[in-house]
């Protein structure tokens, strides 16, 4: 038997209002007693394997302390998926994983039959930090079976769903960082620096860089999630040579929309 991971992401958008904030005993009697919340907007989806998990991500707050997650499975066979729950940090933009009893998903463990679908329950147990967003993932592990067929080879998927829990305060916005600089010149290589000074995730889903004529001279497409007071870094190879003193345009496309700005590459 031998696993793979990869990550299988459907989408399914959450909407709830609440007129009283909810205690985490409310939360608790929430998932003990399985209701099966309104509200629920569907806008597109994507499968990953035989499975859609929907949504993609799941915004809390102190005003949304649940939400409901949905696995279906469309393959021919039963699966039997585990919850995982953890508090996530970066080091240095490197993703780090902890357990925590802050957030909680219910059933742990659960069979989506075939053709079939499960809802999960997650609560909010802890109050919203009161400046910086906080940031969880609920990972679904499919449990591997024994193999029906000789030879045959059953890979195990992985899923790893972003839960962001908004401060208690005025809603932060993004505020994103972005510096050049010109290495290994010998290569010719820009190494592009984003920083993200604000007090919730931005997730940038590429950008491009431009020259003063408006000319692209190169893209990034790798899609990255930055933490607040977390940084990454993308090493680029222009597709020209670019003159020392000259400003280069990046035009972000991210999760809180396009941002622009301009930086002068360092030497």
């Amino acid at each position: 038997m031998q696993r793979a991971e990869r990550p299988g992401w459907g989408l399914l958008r959450h909407h709830q209002r609440h007129s009283n904030l909810l205690t985490v005993g409310a939360v608790r009697a929430f998932l003990r007693a399985g209701i099966v919340l309104a509200g629920l907007i569907y806008q597109t989806a994507a499968t990953a394997g035989a499975f859609l998990i929907a949504p993609v991500r799941i915004p809390l707050s102190a005003h949304e302390r649940t939400a409901v997650l949905t696995v279906r499975n469309d393959s021919a066979e039963a699966s039997v998926m585990q919850l995982e729950t953890v508090s996530w940090s970066q080091t240095e933009g490197e993703d780090r994983y902890a357990p925590t009893r802050e957030i909680l998903a219910t059933p742990p463990i659960f069979t989506v039959p075939p053709g079939g679908s499960q809802i999960v329950r997650v609560g909010l147990l802890r109050p919203p930090d009161s400046r910086r967003e906080l940031a969880y993932r609920i990972f679904l592990q499919e449990v591997p079976t024994e193999t029906r067929k000789e030879g045959e080879v059953r890979v195990a998927l992985r899923f790893g769903i972003p839960v962001f829990v908004a401060p208690a305060g005025q809603a932060p916005k993004p505020l994103l960082a972005w510096r050049a600089v010109a290495t290994e010149l010998e290569l010719g290589l820009l190494r592009i620096e984003a920083i993200n000074r604000g007090d919730v995730h931005v997730q940038i889903a590429g950008f491009s860089l431009s020259s003063a004529d408006g000319a692209i001279v190169a893209r990034q497409n790798e899609m990255k999630y930055l933490l607040p007071g977390q940084g990454h870094h993308w090493m680029v190879k222009p597709n020209q040579a670019l003159p020392s003193g000259v400003k280069l345009k990046i035009v972000a496309r991210t999760d809180a929309g396009e941002i622009q700005t301009e930086v002068l590459p360092e030497r």
